[in-house]
């Protein structure tokens, strides 16, 4: 006579190699509760996707229209040059992007032109066509200079007419190739690095992609110091802020004064001061929400990350709970004679 065993007690024992109903019910649960939050989650993940592929897309049609347009605008013969002296400043300031088209219709006094000076050949000037002389030929200057250039240009040395400024973005296309470099390395790491780590790959190289410029260049916070002068036993200097950002210039022992990007500006020293001695210290001189945009700008990286996590849900195994009772492997039934 056999007799099958079902149940886990008898008398109050446990028979061994026999598998309680309970023991086997937390398992059925969490097998349940997994597959029913992954179905309920599943309209939130769908969502989530065709947002990235959105946004995919559209970067890649931005992306396609700046890189057609560019191409189009060199394969016309126009050219794109990058500021990089505070002359034409502040219409231009450094930095600027330029985009200057070659033209063979008569140049008028108040355009900007670029070209190179006779005594320079091998260097663009970009400034305003102060006078226009026979031949044709062109006196120049920069706004910012208090005379016209020492040389007369002739038409021969005239690259085009200024068309289009953008300030700043000069700044960015001067790096393009080292970032689009910077992009693909981390984009290789990425591909080759575990699924759970690939975000913290992209935010760290975004991040270096966008700093090491920074560091390097220094964009944020500059100044050129143009004239050194003595007036009325004081020495004065005229600078230019040539940064992104606006500046606050302070003279050794003078008032501390704020210029705006591109504009330029005259510091004092006491009197008695001598011009060896002439020393500025420049500082950001930002507004309190400003400032509070920067950090916010800065913490993104740290803010991706861990709502990332917080994103993320540990993993429910399959297995067979683990306790001190359960054993190694169960049968399915247990038969005695």
């Amino acid at each position: 006579m056999s007799r099958l065993f079902t149940g886990c007690e008898t008398d109050g024992l446990t028979m061994p190699g026999v598998i309680p109903r309970e023991s086997a019910v937390p398992n059925r649960e969490a097998a349940f509760s997994k597959n029913h939050m992954e179905g309920k989650d599943a309209p939130k993940r769908n969502e989530q996707a065709k947002k990235s592929n959105r946004l995919k897309l559209v970067s890649g049609a931005i992306a396609a229209c700046l890189l057609i347009a560019w191409a189009g605008w060199m394969i016309l013969g126009g050219k794109i040059f990058i500021v990089e002296t505070p002359s034409m400043s502040p219409s231009m300031p450094v930095g600027s992007l330029i985009f200057v088209e070659p033209t063979s219709a008569p140049i008028t006094v108040g355009e900007v032109i670029s070209f190179r000076p006779p005594t320079e050949p091998n260097t663009i000037y970009s400034h305003r066509v102060y006078r226009v002389l026979p031949g044709p030929s062109y006196a120049t200057k920069g706004d910012l200079n208090s005379s016209p250039d020492a040389w007369v240009v002739p038409r021969s040395s005239v690259i085009g007419v200024v068309r289009g400024i953008i300030p700043d973005l000069g700044w960015l296309y001067r790096t393009i190739t080292w970032m689009a470099i910077g992009m693909l390395a981390t984009y290789v790491v990425a591909r080759l690095s575990k699924p759970s780590s690939r975000l913290g790959v992209w935010v760290l190289g975004i991040s270096a992609v966008v700093a090491v410029p920074v560091v390097v260049m220094r964009p944020l916070v500059r100044g050129d110091l143009l004239t050194v002068s003595n007036v009325h036993k004081r020495v004065r200097g005229l600078l230019v802020n040539t940064g992104i950002l606006p500046v606050r210039f302070q003279a050794n022992g003078g008032v501390p004064l704020v210029a705006n990007p591109g504009h330029g500006l005259f510091l004092y020293t006491p009197k008695g001061s001598r011009q060896a001695d002439f020393m500025v210290k420049m500082s950001a001189s930002l507004n309190w929400w400003e400032i509070l945009a920067t950090i916010g700008i800065c913490l993104i990286p740290l803010v991706v990350l861990t709502s990332r996590r917080a994103r993320t849900r540990p993993e429910i195994l399959d297995d067979i709970p683990v306790g001190p009772d359960t054993p190694p492997s169960v049968p399915k039934s247990y038969s005695s004679d």
